[in-house]
């Protein structure tokens, strides 16, 4: 899988890198919002400043978005493959 660039507000690069099979490490400006869930370590969202708003269960052209964490300092965004109707 290729590199996805997103839009955002500012023409800030935001970046979905592939890091492994559905898996992407979230590349952006430094900063950004994430919504913490209760008793757990994973984010509901991430929202990088200008956008675009990512959350738990988002459907995106790759997939639907079904967690969203932090690994050594980077945010990683995994999904579901699957094919994604509008």
């Amino acid at each position: 899988m290729k590199k996805i660039y997103l839009q955002n507000r500012y023409n800030d690069r935001v970046v979905l890198i592939p890091i492994d099979e559905n898996k992407f490490k979230l590349e952006c400006p430094d900063q950004y919002r994430v919504g913490l869930i209760k008793d757990s370590d994973d984010f509901s969202f991430v929202d990088p400043s200008g956008g675009p708003f990512i959350s738990v269960d988002s459907k995106w052209d790759f997939g639907t978005v079904n967690r969203i964490y932090s690994q050594d300092k980077d945010i990683i965004i995994e999904y579901d493959n699957e094919e994604v109707s509008d």
